[in-house]
């Protein structure tokens, strides 16, 4: 009966696109994307400027939340703060 539950599980996440299974690791696939997305769009390496990166990423992708996702990303970005007080 637990293996039935367990397989029923791992089906699930394998059918589920907000989810990846790596080996023995469970991803959201929306936090990943979001990370991918961000770092291949950099406007003129200055993540920090939110509304020109907002714009550049929004012309080819759409999440429910994704501007204020980004904002959030940009302001906890270890390298953007760093970068924009080097500016």
């Amino acid at each position: 009966m637990e293996t039935e539950k367990y397989n029923n599980i791992i089906n699930n996440i394998h059918e589920n696109p907000k989810f990846k299974l790596k080996e023995t690791q469970l991803y959201r696939v929306k936090d990943g994307k979001l990370l991918k997305v961000i770092q291949e769009y950099e406007v003129d390496g200055l993540l920090y400027i939110i509304k020109a990166t907002q714009d550049k990423i929004q012309k080819k992708y759409w999440w429910n939340g994704m501007m204020k996702d980004i904002e959030n990303y940009i302001k906890l970005c270890d390298r953007c703060q760093r970068r924009n007080k080097n500016e």
